[in-house]
């Protein structure tokens, strides 16, 4: 899916609704190798990590919106900022 760069968003974006951490996990990581062609995916890697709760989901969230560009990092901001 990496190696089809910008063409796997919008399916990598469909699967990050699969609730399984690993699966979750993989899925950010191949959009963080995709790289700033994964800018369409800030929004909802965003607002995943305003409701994620296990936090090695949400490291993985913010390495991967700092990958791909200065969209994600008000949210990086905020989630650095939350106590949780």
């Amino acid at each position: 899916l990496v190696a089809c760069k910008s063409n796997a968003v919008p399916a990598l974006v469909k699967e990050l609704d699969n609730n399984n951490e690993k699966t979750r996990i993989l899925i950010i990581s191949a959009l963080g190798a995709i790289g700033e062609q994964a800018k369409p995916a800030s929004s909802r890697l965003s607002q995943l990590l305003s409701q994620e709760k296990r936090r090695s989901v949400r490291a993985t969230i913010i390495y991967v919106l700092t990958e791909i560009g200065k969209d994600g990092v008000p949210s990086v901001v905020s989630a650095l900022e939350d106590n949780d």
